[in-house]
């Protein structure tokens, strides 16, 4: 693993690490989505066009694998962003399902 590589990982663990201290509405997490399917979109977009018109040669498995730079950052913080909303979701089953465990207590 190089050294890009490792940056964007770091990246993706960062942004991911953040959503499950947060509070989301449900308004939020569209946005969310709608912001981490911008930011895979537009490197894609960039580098197929861009290696279509001979501006510069990206290969855009390389940009999807976080190994290119520029192209890569954006996919990590949209990977991360994913990875945040999962780890969100997950903390809200879990503690909906104490909730609902404590209530058939009572």
């Amino acid at each position: 693993m190089d050294i890009i590589t490792a940056f964007n990982i770091l990246i993706v663990a960062l942004v991911a690490i953040f959503f499950p201290f947060m509070t989301l509405s449900s308004l939020q997490v569209k946005r969310y989505l709608l912001i981490t399917a911008a930011l895979f979109i537009a490197p894609i977009a960039i580098a197929l066009t861009g290696g279509l018109l001979g501006w510069f040669a990206v290969n855009y498995v390389d940009v999807i694998l976080l190994q290119l730079g520029v192209f890569s950052s954006s996919f990590a913080v949209g990977y991360g962003i994913i990875a945040g909303l999962f780890l969100y979701v997950f903390k809200v089953a879990i503690f909906s399902l104490f909730s609902i465990a404590s209530s058939k207590e009572s």
